[in-house]
């Protein structure tokens, strides 16, 4: 399964807004009542400009480029 949130986040507060979100996702299996595995999350806070949440804002370019890459 995936889910994506997108934030707007002073840049000054970039990381601990992340860390809030991420929490919130984590916890919300728990808050539905849902009795599943802890999730986890994966936060690009360090390149805010990419919503690749690895910071890759080429791999369109790299897979285009060579088939065989893995994003």
């Amino acid at each position: 399964m995936h889910d994506s949130y997108i934030a707007e986040i002073p840049t000054d507060r970039l990381h601990e807004g992340a860390q809030i979100i991420a929490e919130g996702m984590e916890a919300a299996p728990l808050a539905l009542g849902l009795k599943s595995p802890r999730l986890t999350t994966d936060i690009n806070a360090d390149a805010p400009w990419c919503w690749n949440k690895d910071g890759h804002h080429d791999s369109l370019e790299r897979l285009i480029a060579d088939p065989a890459y893995h994003i």
